[in-house]
């Protein structure tokens, strides 16, 4: 699949990927902290 991708794309930039972790690392936090029900704030789970 990259293979297509950079096929059409052309070679993906260097931090491309870590920006794709990244925001795969956001979006567990988002999901996390959506899913916290236990009435505090992210700030108390610190």
């Amino acid at each position: 699949m990259l293979a297509d991708r950079e096929a059409v794309n052309g070679p993906e930039h260097h931090g491309t990927v870590a920006t794709r972790n990244g925001l795969a690392k956001w979006q567990r936090e988002a999901a996390a902290a959506a899913s916290d029900t236990d009435g505090e704030t992210a700030a108390d789970d610190w």
